[in-house]
């Protein structure tokens, strides 16, 4: 199994599993199991079809969304080591006393 390490957190490729069958997964689990039963009634093909193809698109895009969050995710580490416990835990102010 692949696992990437970003920010601490380890993903891992799910047993080598196509994107199309990871997509159809989710689709599944969240029609199933998530979804309210108000929202089931008023599914129609279309729906399940543009959920799986936004979950395979999401999916296939993972590791340019996943390089983005990294980069984001080091600026922020970066600005906040430079920053004084001041300026990270401000005194209350004695005017709501």
């Amino acid at each position: 199994m692949a696992k990437k390490t970003i920010a601490g957190a380890v993903y891992t490729k799910a047993g080598g599993l196509p994107d199309e069958e990871v997509a159809y997964r989710l689709v599944k689990l969240y029609f199933e199991d998530i979804s309210r039963p108000s929202l089931k009634r008023k599914v129609n093909l279309d729906a399940v079809i543009n959920a799986y193809f936004y979950a395979l698109r999401r999916i296939k895009n993972k590791e340019k969304e996943l390089k983005t969050i990294r980069h984001i995710v080091e600026e922020k580490e970066k600005e906040m080591v430079s920053e004084t416990k001041e300026q990270l835990i401000p005194e209350p102010s004695k005017e709501g006393k």
